[in-house]
């Protein structure tokens, strides 16, 4: 829903997104398919097996709470790798 958004501000502020960020439309894209693969095949697993619907939310909600933790602990690997000696 941020996209209905986003592409209107981008129209007015005059933001040409194709010279300055070549790779945003190629990212966006993937994102967007991989989301509508994801949702598709979540609703085959729900046709086949119905307790599907239950599962979701459980795997939804650990993927909240595991995200920042994950991110951090990247950041913090960087940052060791770049500490001066």
């Amino acid at each position: 829903m941020s996209i209905l958004i986003l592409v209107p501000m981008l129209f007015f502020l005059q933001v040409d997104i194709l010279s300055e960020y070549p790779l945003v439309a190629a990212l966006c894209a993937g994102y967007i398919s991989s989301g509508k693969r994801i949702g598709l095949f979540l609703s085959a697993l729900n046709v086949s097996f119905r307790d599907v619907k239950y599962v979701v939310p459980y795997f939804t909600q650990m993927g909240i709470f595991v995200t920042p933790v994950t991110t951090r602990f990247a950041m913090f690997l960087i940052g060791i790798a770049y500490l001066p000696h």
